[in-house]
């Protein structure tokens, strides 16, 4: 039976009028709600597409191929102020809303892209452009050539990419000129990289610096013209990549590789940690911060580090006592096989995988060999460049190598590509469909590697072992980062600390951690929060706990500072236990 009440005015104390306007209140207030989520979502797009502009090489990455002939000159003192000034546009402008009026999704995306401001003008207080690359994964020069040889994210299908990359080219060169000033400067103020770090560095960069255009990685892409290019337009681009890499690419990467090997290594440093530089501890805080996204000190840190390599190493020494189970080494001595086999990995889970993950990237995976080592690459945000697992595979007839079933889960499935290509395919604000933070994206790839026999793998002990062994690794990394970087640790230190774990010589891993400061402590710190969590949801909910919900939840959304997912996970905790 359907009810009538009706509104007894002498009981609200108002007079008729004075209703209406109440009534005119809350029509008002509906009204300014929806107009502060629409306004502050429009302000999500505008920041993206202005961040795009001013990071062009960050919008081809994900598939944006607006800005394709611009490459940023982001060590400029130029580039500099225009990004501080673009950081303090946008958190004026985010602080003039009315926080209160926003829905608990734009509420999330303000905190995160409060976050990132933040974030971004702190980093701006150190000089990391006087310190503008390494031999590691920020070795932007030989990033740019692998760019120029059509193996990564700038497109070479149409006659207009192979101009915009042309316009690039002498864009890097500007760069390139950029890095030798910002560098003297460098040896000025006395922030220079360590010797060893700045020979490897060189090692890295000589393969680079030929005379020759045909001898370049350059010269890849003009190889490999498109058949359906014009003879004029082939003619064309092949000349005026010549001209352009032999008069001015090619001859910026000698100066720089001259440079670096007259100039700069002579004044390099002896020490190793971040801190010996000027302001270098309150530096190393910062990048601790940046690449955990948690308010952890050094101390915390290392303390975390040799608590968890206590925990893991125990329970690998158990596994090393009792391999009669161990199936026998299976050997690959060539690319196609070895990619089958991890294709294999893929096939034999996905059963599985369906049972743990309710949702499942569209975005295709693909997998090749690569002889820099084993990684991901990201797909476009529109799905239309695959992603891709990087095999190591270097002279396999002569070195063959064997699957890890833990590589697989951590770069491919249900790793990075299912983390990135669900987070680039959703409907998030574009900002965080493309955001980046290190301990949550590493922390996932980690934690994958724990649902290896949940995914019908790890049924040989050897590869359940070698999950071990990578864990403790992580874990040995907190340890070591903070060793050289807060505590003054020699490499012999680390390799002192390491040998009693059955690690052998691993000095360029060290290295690595030396020229990347902070970067090594993310994966252990975000897997960490990821299984606090988890168990904290466990014990909550008990029986109605469904990791595929769980799952869920972390993967829609996105790559998130661990501050604000553990503020989200707990909501959703709350939420599911009413």
């Amino acid at each position: 039976m359907t009810r009538k009440y009706r509104i007894d005015m002498s009981q609200l104390k108002l007079r008729p009028r004075g209703f209406r306007w109440v009534i005119f209140f809350i029509i008002c207030g509906c009204n300014n709600l929806n107009n502060s989520n629409i306004q502050i979502e429009s302000l999500f797009n505008e920041y993206h597409k202005e961040y795009l502009a001013l990071y062009p090489s960050q919008a081809t990455e994900i598939g944006v191929h607006d800005f394709d002939s611009l490459y940023e000159v982001d060590i400029s003192e130029d580039h500099r102020t225009k990004a501080r000034e673009f950081y303090r546009g946008y958190q004026t402008k985010l602080n003039s809303f009315h926080y209160d009026e926003l829905t608990i999704e734009n509420k999330f995306s303000y905190d995160i892209l409060s976050y990132n401001i933040e974030t971004g003008l702190d980093e701006l207080n150190f000089p990391d452009h006087l310190i503008p690359f390494n031999h590691t994964v920020n070795c932007v020069p030989a990033e740019f050539a692998n760019w120029g040889s059509g193996e990564s994210a700038h497109p070479f299908n149409s006659v207009q990419d192979y101009d915009n990359f042309l316009s690039r080219m002498e864009d890097f060169t500007v760069w390139i000129d950029t890095s030798i000033s910002n560098m003297k400067t460098g040896i000025d103020q006395e922030v220079v990289l360590p010797k060893i770090v700045c020979e490897l560095t060189i090692e890295r960069i000589r393969p680079l610096a030929v005379e020759k255009f045909e001898e370049s990685e350059f010269y890849h892409p003009i190889q490999a013209l498109p058949v359906h290019f014009t003879e004029f337009d082939k003619k064309r681009l092949r000349d005026n990549y010549k001209n352009v890499a032999e008069t001015t690419l090619l001859p910026a990467y000698q100066r720089l590789l001259d440079f670096l090997q007259r100039e700069y290594l002579p004044n390099t440093r002896e020490t190793l940690a971040w801190s010996d530089l000027p302001s270098g501890e309150e530096w190393y805080a910062f990048k601790l911060k940046k690449f955990t996204t948690a308010n952890l000190t050094a101390n915390e840190i290392h303390q975390l580090g040799i608590e968890e390599v206590s925990r893991i190493s125990k329970l690998y020494e158990e596994r090393l006592s009792n391999r009669s189970e161990e199936w026998p080494l299976h050997f690959f001595y060539n690319e196609d096989s070895l990619a089958k086999a991890y294709q294999n990995i893929y096939d034999g889970s996905q059963a599985k995988l369906d049972s743990l993950f309710g949702i499942t990237p569209k975005t295709d995976l693909e997998i090749r060999p690569s002889t820099l080592g084993s990684y991901y690459e990201p797909g476009s945000l529109d799905g239309s460049r695959s992603g891709i697992f990087y095999f190591y595979a270097y002279n396999l007839s002569e070195n063959p190598d064997v699957v890890s079933e833990a590589l697989f889960l951590h770069e491919a499935v249900p790793g990075h590509h299912y983390q990135i290509a669900i987070q680039r395919e959703s409907n998030l604000p574009d900002f965080r469909k493309s955001s980046f933070y290190s301990a949550f994206m590493e922390g996932w790839g980690l934690y994958a590697e724990s649902l290896g026999s949940e995914l019908n793998l790890f049924r040989d002990p050897r590869q359940k072992r070698w999950k071990l062994e990578s864990e403790l690794w992580r874990a040995i990394r907190l340890v070591v980062d903070t060793g050289i970087h807060h505590l003054g640790w020699s490499i012999e230190d680390c390799q002192d600390y390491v040998a009693q774990y059955h690690f052998g010589q691993m000095t360029r891993e060290f290295q690595r951690y030396v020229g990347e400061p902070g970067q090594a402590t993310s994966y252990k710190v975000g897997e960490l929060k990821i299984l606090e969590l988890k168990e904290q949801a466990k014990t909550t909910l008990e029986d109605t706990f469904d990791p595929k919900e769980f799952h869920y939840e972390i993967l829609s959304m996105g790559a998130v500072p661990l501050t604000l997912f553990e503020q989200r996970i707990n909501h959703w905790i709350q939420e599911k236990s009413k």
